[in-house]
């Protein structure tokens, strides 16, 4: 999966949300199989991307 992100954000860029929501997606997979150490970067990611595309108050960041 990690492979197809990489393809994403070379195809949409970043900061964008489709790239958030895969960032997102993925980090959710390792937090799920207890790989913490690796989802994390990829939460703060998506948070990130989503709080500069959408401000940091929208609701898209809180669901995060």
């Amino acid at each position: 999966m990690s492979s197809s992100l990489a393809i994403q954000e070379a195809q949409v860029g970043v900061p964008n949300p489709d790239t958030a929501t895969s960032l997102n997606n993925l980090g959710m997979l390792y937090r799920d199989q207890s790989r913490y150490a690796e989802a994390e970067p990829l939460l703060q990611r998506a948070v990130m991307i989503c709080q500069v595309s959408f401000g940091v108050e929208h609701d898209s960041c809180c669901l995060i």
